[in-house]
């Protein structure tokens, strides 16, 4: 069984007077795989991580938009091993069974039930693989969030349900501001692979340690995706909660390091990190196209070549609102291309590029790419009068 994941799936269309006359679909996910070790029993299950919820969702939009509000805040997987704080974040266990939804925002049940009862149940400090490219055909991203846990008590948990819980304020051991990014039940309709069968819960012995391993990936087609700064992106906001993240650096079009600030509720796109609205250097954030001449894009592509946003008359960035129903959410960024000269115009690339701090109107060392794309699977050609017409889609399932 596949994890749902996230998914970008880009649809380009070429339209003449108003109607589709040749449309593409591609899709790209970012994935995860959950694993659970034992030190007694040794592996004790692997099974597909299906279940980003909404309030993951709100995050990703509201990166990407600049919204005001909460969407708009970073989200940190505090590492710490204080007590009363490693119980609130990060990554959880619990025993509840009920079925995952989008509107969850915490496990059903929690172990221990209680912050009295953690020396019982130790939760260790989470260790971190910062995203990188783990194979190269195919080409596959990843990074890694780990936690251990030590069962102290006389009798044995059955552990149910798995959570990854950020927070959006500032280092506290209360559980204020927390936001569940992720909720998986172990066993309830998962496909295993491991020793426990689909079915049970998993049990955790007493005077044993129980590791759990949160993984997530990208596996990036020949013609494209998302790339490794997509990753970054994520993985700086959302498990370190920090932008400038001392290594795990966005990387920029000019093959150095972004430099950029984030600011909830900002909206202006000098000081919104990754707000693609707005009209300054509008060719150069948002959905955008060019030619370099390369067949294949790499994981790791940050540039467009030859930019041809200019070559035609632009629509503005549109993002969708969130639009969530039957178990499953989803919001969309949208742009036309229309040539409205006498001659043909050749693409073959497409992508979405954010942008740092700074508002200059030419491309600089603030734009970075987070997808991209071989336009068309090899190239589009935009006769005059035609309009190309982009929209990536993303979209989670519970």
């Amino acid at each position: 069984m596949k994890p749902h994941g996230l998914d970008l799936i880009l649809k380009e269309e070429i339209l003449e007077n108003g109607k589709v006359v040749n449309s593409f679909i591609n899709k790209n996910s970012l994935e995860g795989w959950v694993e659970i070790s034992n030190s007694k029993t040794g592996k004790q299950a692997k099974f597909p991580m299906r279940s980003f919820v909404s309030l993951f969702m709100n995050r990703v939009h509201g990166i990407l938009s600049g919204d005001a509000g909460d969407d708009t805040k970073l989200t940190k997987v505090y590492a710490s091993s204080a007590a009363s704080l490693a119980y609130h974040t990060g990554l959880q266990i619990g025993l509840g069974n009920t079925k995952v939804t989008l509107s969850d925002s915490a496990l059903e049940t929690q172990a221990p039930q209680n912050e009295a009862s953690l020396a019982s149940l130790g939760y260790g400090a989470h260790t971190f693989t910062e995203p990188y490219e783990k194979s190269i055909s195919p080409v596959v991203l990843e990074c890694l969030v780990k936690r251990l846990f030590s069962n102290e008590a006389a009798g044995t948990y059955y552990i149910n349900e798995v959570g990854l819980v950020g927070k959006d304020t500032s280092l506290t051991a209360s559980n204020t501001g927390n936001v569940l990014l992720a909720r998986d039940l172990i066993y309830n309709g998962q496909t295993q692979q491991g020793i426990t069968p689909a079915g049970n819960p998993i049990s955790f012995v007493p005077d044993s340690d129980m590791r759990i391993d949160f993984r997530f990936m990208i596996t990036h087609g020949a013609t494209g995706g998302l790339v490794l700064n997509f990753m970054k992106l994520i993985y700086n906001l959302m498990f370190v909660g920090s932008p400038m993240n001392s290594t795990s650096k966005i990387i920029n079009v000019n093959s150095g390091n972004t430099t950029y600030t984030y600011a909830s509720n900002a909206v202006s796109a000098t000081s919104s990190f990754c707000n693609i609205s707005g009209a300054a250097a509008d060719i150069y954030k948002g959905i955008v196209v060019g030619v370099d001449d390369v067949t294949n894009i790499g994981a790791d592509y940050i540039d467009m070549g030859d930019y041809k946003s200019d070559e035609f008359t632009l629509s503005a960035n549109t993002i969708s609102a969130i639009i969530a129903q039957n178990q499953k959410a989803s919001f969309t960024i949208s742009r036309t291309f229309t040539n409205d000269s006498t001659n043909s115009i050749v693409i073959d690339k497409v992508g979405i590029m954010g942008r740092g701090n700074g508002g200059g109107a030419t491309q600089d060392e603030t734009e970075f790419l987070m997808a991209a794309n071989v336009a068309g699977g090899s190239f589009i050609t935009v006769q005059p009068s035609q309009t190309y017409r982009v929209t990536y889609k993303f979209a989670i399932q519970v």
